[in-house]
């Protein structure tokens, strides 16, 4: 049995879009487990903003140093 947990979001800006790390996340995600290069370069397309908050950013993807 596997189990999982998702995420939502309810209540959001219309037109908001994810910062590009965060896409990054997505992308990688969807890469390693090899889900369909139809699904890969969906995700891909999708616009995302960069994040103003360089802190974080470095924070973020560190997890993939």
């Amino acid at each position: 049995m596997l189990k999982s947990f998702t995420y939502c979001a309810t209540d959001i800006e219309k037109g908001l879009k994810p910062y590009t790390w965060y896409k990054y996340y997505v992308l990688h995600g969807a890469v390693e487990n090899r889900l369909s290069p139809d699904y890969v370069l969906y995700i891909d397309s999708i616009h995302s903003r960069p994040d103003l908050n360089k802190e974080r950013v470095v924070d973020e993807l560190s997890t993939y140093s």
